[in-house]
């Protein structure tokens, strides 16, 4: 028998979907079980941003079989760091319990348009997790997060430049990449604890949504989130 979930014929209407290609921005159809399919624009191929791939972090032949994808197995060194964050996350607000299930909505939101951005993972995520703390008003909080990240998650050092050239870039309203990126994350997050306040409708968080957001893949998450 085959599994129902591999089978096209028990497909909802989310099997076959639409992501922009990271390199021209062309739109490339997905089937959910492509691994990764060939841009018709740009000819570039591109794995598939709904697929996890989570199989590459202890598989020996993890290089052999996906190796030849851009970005997967650097995204396997972003999820490793992004769970350290995560991590790191939960330990700094143990004493705000009325934080931590916010900050971990916002980051698994971070996390979804991260990928579809097709963004280094690891040093967007951390940006965007100090971005996050600050949003609840303890002064030195992203800098004890930011110290914590240095010094307990392996790898994160080399990339701490980059996370607050991330952040400084955020704060000036730079129209720099990775910035617009986080910006786009912190819509989301907002319109998604408004939503959940009652204070906006569904449609109405979409509706904002499709007016302030950016990219093209946060769009993609605003329709998960708000759809």
């Amino acid at each position: 028998m085959k599994c129902p979930g591999q089978d096209s014929r028990y497909w909802k209407g989310d099997a076959i979907f639409e992501a922009a290609c990271p390199y021209c921005k062309a739109a490339i159809e997905f089937f959910k079980d492509d691994t990764s399919r060939k841009c018709p624009n740009c000819g570039r191929r591109v794995p598939n941003p709904e697929m996890d791939f989570g199989c590459a972090e202890y598989c020996p032949y993890a290089k052999q079989c996906l190796g030849g994808l851009p970005g997967v197995m650097g995204d396997m060194e972003g999820k490793r760091i992004y769970r350290g964050i995560m991590e790191e996350l939960r330990a700094e607000l143990a004493q705000h319990p009325q934080w931590v299930s916010r900050a971990m909505k916002a980051m698994d939101i971070a996390n979804d348009v991260a990928k579809r951005c097709a963004q280094a993972l690891g040093p967007l995520l951390a940006a965007v997790s100090l971005l996050v703390v600050e949003r609840f008003g303890e002064e030195g909080l992203s800098g004890r997060l930011l110290a914590r990240y240095r010094s307990r998650i392996e790898g994160f050092e080399g990339m701490a430049g980059e996370v607050e050239e991330i952040v400084s870039a955020f704060r000036s309203g730079s129209s720099r990449g990775e910035a617009e990126v986080a910006r786009d994350i912190l819509l989301l997050v907002e319109l998604s604890e408004a939503a959940a306040r009652g204070e906006i409708s569904r449609e109405e968080a979409l509706g904002k949504a499709q007016e302030g957001l950016t990219h093209q893949e946060a769009q993609g998450v605003a329709a998960k989130l708000f759809g």
